[in-house]
């Protein structure tokens, strides 16, 4: 499918694509054994297999490549390392949502390492960007029967942080470590699209805490995501236009009000 991609490319408007680096299933898609890691070492499934001479093409034909990677959706981390990952209330069992998916604990400074010599192999690969996908607290499944084995020494060490202020702090210790080593290198953020209008505390995401420590922010405005009526636009999937720009516009005018008050 490559040359098609690159036609593709050469044809239209588009300048860029997008590589899983880490899905939610938790395999990196590429041998990464050359690399140093700690205590947590990826395991690759070899879905691409020579990474160096897809990322040299892509450069080749003037390709923007951006690497995703999903860090607190991890169901191969959470059965290698269960102590990391969100339990079920009684601290035993690792917790799951609806669909069997688990996830690591936001509060485990250790996870978030872990992703950070991931996107540092990843970046000395020379991807062009490194984008994070999946930072915030799980959604769907039994949330009130959710245990965080990290939260308890954290929040009695900061007793004013919500679990907000844990998002907002890995987001600030990812992109500080990485731009401290690498300082050209370019970092995003997935946000879910209700975020473009207001905290989401189900997710426990607000935009001001990407916005100060991420290059870009991805709002994932999917038309057809959103309730009928949205906009009073009947069913919103009909009138993607209308549905973008709105969210657009609700997110230049948070960053204008954060520009003002920084």
């Amino acid at each position: 499918k490559l040359d098609t991609l690159i036609h593709f490319v050469k044809n239209t408007e588009i300048n860029s694509v997008t590589l899983d680096i880490k899905e939610v299933d938790g395999y990196v898609a590429f041998n990464m054994s050359e690399y140093k890691f700690g205590t947590i070492k990826p395991i690759s499934n070899n879905r691409i297999k020579d990474i160096k001479a897809l990322i040299q093409t892509l450069h080749d034909n003037n390709v923007y490549i951006i690497g995703r990677i999903v860090v607190f959706k991890d169901r191969l981390l959470s059965e290698r390392r269960p102590d990391l990952a969100i339990k079920w209330k009684g601290g035993k069992e690792v917790w799951y949502d609806y669909k069997w998916n688990q996830y690591m604990d936001p509060y485990s400074k250790e996870v978030w390492d872990y992703n950070i010599n991931i996107s540092r192999a990843a970046y000395q690969l020379w991807f062009d960007e490194i984008n994070y996908d999946y930072v915030r607290f799980p959604s769907d499944g039994k949330i009130s029967q959710t245990y965080y084995p990290f939260a308890q020494k954290i929040q009695a060490e900061n007793p004013k942080w919500g679990k907000i202020m844990v998002l907002d702090k890995f987001s600030s210790y990812i992109t500080s470590t990485l731009k401290d080593e690498f300082p050209n290198i370019i970092l995003s953020a997935d946000v879910f699209w209700l975020v473009t209008r207001s905290d989401l505390f189900m997710i426990w995401q607000n935009l001001e805490s990407f916005l100060l420590y991420f290059d870009y922010i991805w709002p994932m405005v999917y038309p057809s995501h959103y309730s009928n009526g949205t906009l009073g636009l009947g069913i919103a999937d009909n009138h993607p236009y209308e549905i973008i720009k709105n969210a657009l516009h609700h997110t230049n005018r948070r960053i204008d009000a954060l520009n003002e008050k920084i």
